[in-house]
């Protein structure tokens, strides 16, 4: 019975011991393996990048200020293509590991060099489908997906900036030299101030100066040259600069594509299609048409913040708008800008000197003086093309700063006024609302009153078209608002309806006039 019990507790033993092995075994069997392609990757680290066996070298750098830049050949490398390789080289694992002979015959050579350290990636055959690859890195082949493969080892011409001119509706200045003259355009909107030998200021219709900037934009890089260009003289549009810096330069023939012609410039040198430096081409001599032709016909083709009116007063629009510090008419207001927007037909500038100018401003710098001449033209001051409009136009272009002043005398809620006089008449409001007692001549109409109480509660003044004469009626208003003092307004008014309110002369409705007289009869 002993023995039995004995060799069960040694049976026991040996049970656990051999779990104990087993348990370390399969710990050890199931560590993690390290399956990145490139362990320790750190892409803030790299500082240069090279791509051997595809005829030359390409070598591309990181630049101390930041940014890649090709340093063999030379020229602007294409930033976001460099990071999406270094996320792939961060991001890529591999499936499987074995010798190098399984890679099979191997091609370019990926070397990543982070301070002196370098490691290279040589890019071997793709498995049956394709959808597998093999690299070597060191003296291991690794299995990846293919796109591991083509993140790491993109076409050469997607490593540099293939549009050259991507920036150019955003450029202050754009420059095209020819032999015959330079042609350029600036500011926004776009101004033509050079054409062959001539300096000049027009500002140009958006059609033409949007074609030249889309054709500029459009301008795209599809190949690297195969040999050396032959230098020629294909085109005469030689360069194109923006804010005065060269962007892109005529270089030639694409050696081997008929179709394709070379360029140069910071970037480096590229093959572009002949259609799309034709389509540059093209946009050019659209602006050697006649100026009449090229002129913007809005006198102002981007919405004013301040415009200095013909008087010198000056409309400030930047918020609501006021008149030399109070409120301006909106309807007014809306009449000049919609003048100022709207085209005119171009015509041969005057040769007779000014008779008003306006001075007009708008968010982003643009400032522009138009120029007032009689006949209903104008121009913008300096221009060498005149602007017709219409009569009406015309007139309130060159109309004074009164004219738009905001109308309304002042605004009351027509309850609120307690009391109206009309010379020595005043009529008190009772306390049931429509009731009114008299005191002084005239008739009891309460309606007449009412009516007249709500036009007079917010009555808009015009500028009379004759001289004010001799006030005939002399109105007052008493406000009683449910909080603070009362207050009064008051209008002076002639026979023809003209008369003053405080400092200003105006002219009221006459509707109001002929309330008046009726309560008078």
């Amino acid at each position: 019975m002993i023995a039995s019990r004995t060799g069960l507790a040694l049976a026991t033993a040996l049970a656990c011991l051999l779990a104990i092995i087993l348990a370390f075994d399969l710990q050890r069997d199931t560590a993690p393996v390290e399956r990145a392609i490139v362990p320790g990757f750190d892409a803030d680290r790299v500082t240069e990048l090279t791509w051997q066996g595809r005829g030359e070298e390409l070598r591309i750098v990181r630049a101390p200020q930041g940014g890649w830049s090709w340093s063999d050949p030379p020229g602007q490398a294409d930033t976001r293509t460099i990071e999406d390789v270094l996320a792939t080289l961060r991001g890529a694992r591999w499936h499987r590991r074995t010798d190098v002979a399984a890679a099979g015959e191997l091609g370019s050579v990926v070397a990543i060099k982070s301070g002196a350290d370098t490691v290279r990636l040589a890019i071997g055959q793709p498995l049956a489908g394709g959808e597998q690859q093999w690299i070597v890195v060191d003296d291991h082949a690794l299995l990846v997906d293919a796109w591991v493969v083509r993140g790491v080892d993109p076409a050469p011409v997607a490593l540099r900036v293939r549009t050259p001119l991507a920036r150019a509706a955003e450029a202050s200045e754009l420059a095209i030299v020819r032999p015959s003259g330079s042609l350029a355009v600036r500011g926004s909107p776009r101004q033509l101030v050079q054409r062959g030998d001539s300096s000049l200021a027009l500002l140009l219709a958006p059609g033409p100066v949007d074609e030249l900037e889309r054709a500029l934009i459009a301008l795209t890089v599809v190949e690297l040259p195969r040999a050396p260009s032959q230098p020629q003289q294909i085109s005469q549009l030689t360069q194109i600069r923006l804010d005065g810096k060269l962007a892109v330069a005529m270089a030639g023939g694409c050696p081997g594509q008929p179709a394709r012609l070379v360029i140069g410039g910071p970037a480096g040198i590229g093959c572009v299609e002949r259609a799309a430096w034709a389509a540059i081409e093209h946009a050019v001599a659209a602006l050697e048409a006649p100026l009449e032709d090229l002129v913007e016909r809005r006198p102002v083709p981007v919405e004013p913040t301040r415009i200095r009116l013909a008087d010198r007063s000056v409309l400030d629009l930047a918020k609501r708008p006021r008149l030399d510090g109070v409120d301006a008419d909106l309807t007014r207001v809306a009449e000049l800008l919609a003048v100022l927007a709207t085209p005119a037909e171009p015509v041969a500038l005057p040769p007779t000197a000014p008779i008003g100018q306006l001075e007009i401003s708008a968010r982003g710098g643009f400032a522009v003086a138009i120029d007032l001449y009689p006949d209903h033209l104008l121009a913008r001051h300096g221009e060498p093309i005149g602007l017709r409009v219409g009569e009406g136009a015309a007139a309130i272009l060159a109309a004074a700063g009164a004219t738009f002043r905001d109308p309304t005398l002042w605004n009351e809620e027509p309850t609120t006024i307690s009391a109206l006089a009309i010379d020595g008449t005043t009529y008190t409001r009772g306390a049931v609302l429509g009731e009114w007692t008299r005191s002084g001549p005239g008739r009891d109409d309460a309606t007449t009153i009412e009516q007249l109480v709500r036009l007079l509660a917010s009555p808009r003044g015009l500028p009379p078209r004759t001289a004010v004469g001799v006030a005939r009626r002399q109105v007052t208003l008493t406000v009683t608002p449910p909080s603070g003092p009362p207050s009064t307004h008051t209008l002076a008014l002639d026979p023809r309806c003209a008369g003053s309110a405080g400092q200003r002369t105006v002219a009221v409705a006459p509707e109001i006039c002929q309330l008046i007289e009726r309560l008078r009869q």
